[in-house]
């Protein structure tokens, strides 16, 4: 075997060589090439802001005010006790104490300072918060200046100006375009600023950018593809910038400091550019003002569940920049009679949202207009650190431009604002240049030397080198004119990084094909595209893992694989130096999509794999999920022998009336009886009308659901009952408006030429249903082109909060994060409302949609119930179905008329039948309409885990005999959820497929070639994980954007820029799933996540331990649920997974809180209860 493998490496390697030869001798090399790119991007999100939800201030402090920086107890708690102390900085990441003090008029003589108020008896804590303000200092003369050779004369200096750096985290210069259109504007035509084009980021995220503009340090290797030049990073021979303090480096604030300038550090990230990852940051005090010890304490208060659901964190609405930008105001105020150096750095609402920023564009123009008086004697410098860097957009051509790309501006003191003066004409004329981070560090060192001393004239090129120590300014001062073009080596700025790109190709060329073929008709095949993709493939996963090995946190994650069907791409260059180069981005197991590049022997460039999908969740997550693998065989006994309904014998009879062909009469002329009829029809979820009765004599009941009675003239006694369902074709369906789409969205435009069918069949798991339908899954892949998807997660625990989330795209549940502890209550809880006991009229109802938009509904559920008015809830108050089946259920299940479910016993019907025949008769009867329905089978399979198995043969013939109609359909085959209750249920495999229900979709006959865009894009999606959201978002796409585009060019879209007052939480499966996604992205609550290995103690990544907690109760009860490691329940649910409603129906009935319950009347009956051990 050891040889075996060596040669086939061999063979792989000699492969390779022979491809990349091959490569070498057929392409030219071109030089790096600027891509002239537009603002304009198609891209969905771009053109709609993300707005944070409307957030409030929460006050919960009913015991003192503060303002003026006076403390005052009021008058309603007079027992309550109140102290405060003071939270100094002390270096970047600790904090030094005051003494605690008593708040009775205080004056606390710092910024940051914490209050807790306690109860005079208890002496337990009332209120505790932590508060930012600003107080200001008596600030020391620096007398030493240590950054100049000691030639350079820095009395001569004459600094008269301000520089205030605001740095906006992910944005670039594209973005700040679209999204600060407002901002930008004002700033141009009111301060001169001067907007540069082609900033260029140096490293991947924001402390080697940081580093770049504010330390001059570069902390990447620096590699040019052009020449194969390799220069190692500022650190290579020393300590790496993270585990030793910065005191010592050239830090442009320090230099400032030492000018005699004040100076300001204020962000709103837990860690701050010098100390993410946690690096230790300065040790001594380099600012005389910062926020870091009031972001220290949030953190500390972020990760304690007591703290998040209060005042603390959620009360203080941080995603808004509004607290940072009073901080800088009142800075910029108190010592308006001082110079000033500020750094701004704002990431939360633009670092995990393309578009967070657009939001709070008139926020930033009317701050720049309010203080502008502040501003005018000083440079202001308003940029981002690199572009959106994450996420499916970074996956396009424009996405990795912008990421290069950040957003630059310079505005100079109104004194240099003069149009024809040289400081404003270097800046124009350096707007188009190429320019680097470096160039801004060199900038405000110019400002702080040269320019100053010369008063701002005379601004010809100048080597600040001749007047720094023991450092080399990399950059050029951009108050200068940059008249020479610099490249990306010049520049320092490696090459993967470069807004110069290297020409790519594609393996994917006839001439390859050729010549592969050529070799394949060989002996030992050494020219083979896929080996070599193969071989690529292996070695990046192989550096992957070997970066993980060199890391602290190595034992805590999961080892990488390659993703069978995940995203992957390669291209390859010709360098000048006639060396091939490859690019390659590749998606990866358990979770992560990376671009890297590699050289032409197959080794990793620069050592370097950058991450391009949203990944902070995954990686806090101490232990990272692994997808679960399970075999579909199981030794559970029941799965050997399948449940069987009894054999029924039919003794119904019926003397008296005959329907057929919707023609109600009497079977024989009898004129000692008399029958009569009543339709019964659907107003709301919970109500029926019921008309008078008529005369049945060759009647044509005008509705589906009617009863028949039967008298005996002369007694008046009934004689006869019964219950029928019939489907009655409609001539004519009322116009109605569709409210739910944007006003501009041209819905003349919309192509809905094919059906919806949607069959859900209650609690059937993906494996179960392979286990139990095995002829039916057959078929129905190779007749309907059907496609499985393996990995839907349920969303909630039963049916009813499931339902909410296919049908109306809300979350019932709260949604647990355990990662972090966090849980974000559910839809209806965040806007005040109850999913239970008020109306969903409101709420966004596919049915509804689908109605609007004229299509004929129906809606049949063999429960006793609608969905969502189960457990006694209100559901809808109106009825949007055409056709239904419910006043059948209504009247069957209803115990003041027990005959009619004695009928339908005596005549053997089957609730699956019915409602499949009444679906077969729908699709007959408006063969020529389009038309959505939703059947909703509990009665199969719901209280027996192999109760559908004996069914599979009839589901393979009703698919068969209505495949004419179902071929001019979308039709959905899928579960709720799995089987949730009983023995099985309490297996590690039981649990998984209880959270996987089976999903098959099945598309129109007419897009089912295998070439089709649509079969391709579902066939990559059925092996990812989706949830319920996802099938919300396929049947809201096809309804629109999808129909619209005849289903071709199906490229992701963002639903949310054409619906009306709605997110939507899913992605449609019939375009192209690329990322991969979390259970908390895709509002899955950690404990109902099923693609994870279950860990009996889970770690979140504030180092909080989660508890998961199976128990069995008495008189009778097994449930679960999660605790944090305090004893605190996460959630007030549990689940309970033992069967129980004989438990609890014959005192309590259905009810949300019936699962909790066992009937005292069954526990005082002697020998009717048996403990289990």
């Amino acid at each position: 075997k050891v040889l075996s493998h060596q040669n086939n490496y061999h063979n792989l390697e000699k492969n390779f060589e022979n491809i990349v030869q091959y490569l070498k001798n057929e392409t030219n090399y071109k030089e790096c090439q600027y891509k002239n790119f537009s603002p304009t991007a198609i891209y969905p999100k771009l053109k709609v802001s993300n707005r944070y939800s409307k957030c409030n201030k929460i006050d919960k402090n009913i015991f003192f005010d503060f303002s003026n920086n006076t403390f005052k107890y009021k008058q309603n708690h007079p027992n309550i006790s109140c102290k405060y102390r003071c939270m100094y900085p002390n270096g970047d990441t600790k904090v030094k104490y005051s003494k605690w003090r008593s708040i009775k008029n205080a004056h606390p003589n710092c910024d940051i300072f914490e209050v807790i108020c306690k109860h005079p008896i208890t002496n337990e804590a009332v209120f505790y918060d932590v508060f930012l303000q600003f107080y200001k200092l008596s600030i020391k003369s620096e007398k030493n200046v240590d950054f100049l050779k000691s030639s350079y004369s820095i009395d001569k200096v004459k600094h008269k100006y301000n520089v205030h750096l605001i740095v906006i985290d992910s944005i670039s210069h594209f973005n700040a375009l679209r999204g600060f259109s407002e901002t930008l504007k004002y700033l141009k035509y009111n301060y001169k600023g001067v907007n540069f084009k082609y900033l260029n980021k140096i490293g991947y995220g924001s402390k080697p950018n940081g580093f770049g503009f504010l330390l001059n340090k570069r902390t990447v290797n620096l590699y040019d593809f052009e020449t194969d030049n390799y220069i190692p990073s500022d650190y290579d021979k020393t300590s790496y910038p993270c585990y030793e303090y910065l005191d010592s480096q050239p830090f442009i604030g320090k230099y400032y400091r030492q000018l005699n300038y004040t100076i300001l550090m204020n962000d709103d990230s837990y860690e701050s550019v010098f100390t993410m990852n946690n690096c230790k940051g300065f040790k001594e005090n380099i600012f005389h003002h910062t926020s870091r010890p009031f972001l220290n304490k949030l953190k500390k208060l972020h990760f304690d569940p007591k703290y998040e659901r209060g005042r603390v964190i959620k009360g203080k609405c941080l995603n808004n920049p509004t607290y940072q930008l009073d901080y800088l105001k009142s800075f910029m105020e108190a010592y308006k009679d001082r110079r000033q150096f500020t750094l701004t750095w704002l990431a939360k609402f633009s670092h995990d949202d393309i578009t967070g920023h657009y939001q709070f564009d008139n926020l930033i123009k009317n701050f720049f207009e309010k203080n502008k008086n502040l501003f005018d004697n000083g440079f202001l410098i308003f940029m981002g650190d690199h572009g959106f860097k994450m996420g499916t957009y970074r996956g396009t051509n424009l996405g990795d431009y912008e990421d290069r790309n950040p957003f630059l501006l310079i505005a100079p003191p109104k004194a240099l604002r003069n149009e024809d003066g040289e400081v404003y004409q270097n800046l124009l004329f350096n707007s188009n240049k190429h320019i680097s981070q470096f160039d801004i560090y060199a900038t405000m060192f110019d400002i702080a030397t040269e320019s100053s001393r010369n008063d701002f004239s005379k601004m010809t090129n100048f080597d600040f080198n001749s007047i720094i120590k023991n450092d080399q300014i990399k950059g050029l001062s951009l108050l200068r004119k940059i008249a020479k073009s610099r490249s990306c080596l010049e520049m320092e700025v490696t090459s993967q990084f470069c807004l110069c790109y290297n020409y790519p190709h594609t393996l994917n060329n006839p001439k390859l094909k050729k010549l592969e073929e050529k070799s394949s008709n060989k002996n030992g095949n050494f020219f083979n595209i896929n080996s070599l993709i193969n071989l690529i493939k292996m070695k990046f996963v192989n550096h992957l893992n070997n970066l993980i090995k060199m890391t602290k946190s190595r034992n805590l994650c999961a080892k990488i694989k390659e993703s069978k069907n995940g995203l992957f791409d390669i291209k390859y260059f010709l360098s000048k130096n006639k060396t091939i180069i490859f690019f390659v981005r590749q998606e990866v197991k358990p979770r992560g999509l990376y671009e890297a590049y590699f050289n032409e022997k197959g080794d990793l460039l620069n050592s370097t794999m950058i991450r391009v999908d949203q990944y902070n969740n995954s990686i806090n997550n101490k232990k990272t999920c692994e997808i679960r693998e399970y075999s579909i065989k199981s030794n559970y006994s029941e799965f050997f022998h399948p449940f069987k309904s009894p054999k029924c014998k039919k003794t119904f009879s019926n003397n008296f009336l005959q329907f057929k062909k919707g023609i109600l009469k009497y079977s024989k002329e009898n004129f000692l009886k008399n029958c009569k009829y009543r339709c019964s029809t659907q107003v709301s979820d919970t109500k029926f009308q019921i008309d008078e009765w008529n005369d049945i004599n060759n009647a044509k009941p005008k509705c589906d659901v009617f009863e028949v009675n039967c008298y005996d003239k002369n007694s008046k006694k009934i004689i006869f009952q019964d219950l029928l369902l019939q489907l009655k074709g409609k001539n004519s369906f009322k116009k109605e408006k569709a409210t739910f789409i944007i006003d501009s969205y041209p819905l003349n435009e919309l192509n809905n030429k094919y059906s919806v069918h949607i069959i859900v069949l209650d609690s059937i798991s993906q494996y179960n249903i392979e286990r139990g339908f095995v002829k039916t899954l057959n078929y129905l892949k190779k007749a309907y082109n059907a496609i499985n998807f393996k990995y839907l997660n349920k969303v909630a625990t039963n049916s009813q909060p499931n339902a909410h989330s296919f049908l109306m795209n809300r979350r019932v549940m709260p949604l647990i994060n355990m990662v972090n502890g966090k849980v974000i209550p559910s839809d209806y809880e965040k806007i005040g409302k109850s999913y239970c006991n008020e109306y969903l009229d409101d709420e966004p109802y596919i049915v509804k949609y689908y109605r609007q938009l004229d299509y004929k509904i129906l809606i049949g559920e063999d429960g006793e119930d609608s969905v969502f008015s189960w457990q006694k809830c209100k559901g809808f108050n109106t009825s949007y179905a055409h056709h239904t089946t419910r006043p059948y259920m209504y009247h069957l299940r209803s115990k003041r008329k027990n005959i009619y479910i004695s009928n339908f016993h005596k005549k053997c019907f089957k609730l699956h039948i019915i409602h499949l025949n009444y679906l077969s008769t729908f699709l007959k009867t408006y063969k020529d309409s389009k038309t959505f329905s939703l059947t909703w089978l509990s009665s199969i399979s719901h209280s027996q885990i192999t109760g559908h198995y004996q069914y599979d043969k009839y589901f393979k013939k009703y698919f068969q005999k209505n495949k004419e109609y179902f071929d001019n359909s979308f039709l959905f085959i899928m579960a709720d959820h799995g089987y949730k209750m009983g023995n099985y249920r309490f297996t590690d495999i039981g649990d998984y497929e209880d959270k996987n229900p089976f999903l098959i979709i099945s598309i129109p006959a007419d897009l089912r070639d295998q070439n089709n865009e649509i079969i391709e894009n579902m066939k990559y999606n059925s092996d990812k994980h989706i949830s319920h959201y996802d099938i919300y978002a396929t049947l809201l796409d096809i309804a629109t954007e999808g129909g619209r585009s005849n289903f071709k060019n199906l490229k992701q879209f963002d639903l949310n820029t054409i619906i009306k007052n709605d997110k939507i939480k899913g992605l449609s499966l019939l375009r192209k799933i690329e990322i991969s996604r979390n259970c908390f992205e895709m509002e899955i609550s950690g404990n109902l996540n099923n693609i994870c290995v279950p860990f009996n103690i889970k770690e979140g990544d504030n180092g909080k331990i989660f508890f998961w907690v199976r128990q069995e109760v008495l008189p009778k009860g097994v449930f679960e649920t999660y605790f944090y490691d305090n004893g605190e329940i996460v959630t007030t649910h549990h689940l309970r997974i033992d069967p129980y409603k004989k438990y609890t129906q014959p005192c309590v009935g259905p009810g949300v809180y019936e699962k909790y319950c066992y009937c005292k009347s069954l526990v005082e009956k002697k020998n009717t209860i048996r403990y289990i051990n």
